[in-house]
């Protein structure tokens, strides 16, 4: 049951109507990006049982995908 809160990544959070944000860290002057749920998002009951039968492969697909993503948004500016 926990799986998905900790696959959660781009594919599934964009399946159920997250988009990716970018900010800029005033501070420290580094990019982070967020997910800031789309108040435009459709909902049916259609539309609802396609994420729930779609959820799992972008689970699979956020898990294969994950050490790639995190090569690519990893910054090592901190260590």
């Amino acid at each position: 049951m926990l799986l998905p809160l900790l696959l959660s990544s781009c594919f599934t959070l964009t399946l159920w109507g997250f988009e990716p944000n970018d900010e800029r860290d005033p501070n420290t002057g580094s990019e982070e990006t967020f997910f800031t749920y789309d108040e435009e998002t459709e909902w049916s009951w259609g539309l609802f049982g396609l994420r729930v039968l779609g959820t799992p492969f972008t689970l699979a697909l956020d898990g294969l995908t994950c050490p790639v993503q995190a090569f690519l948004f990893f910054d090592d500016e901190d260590c």
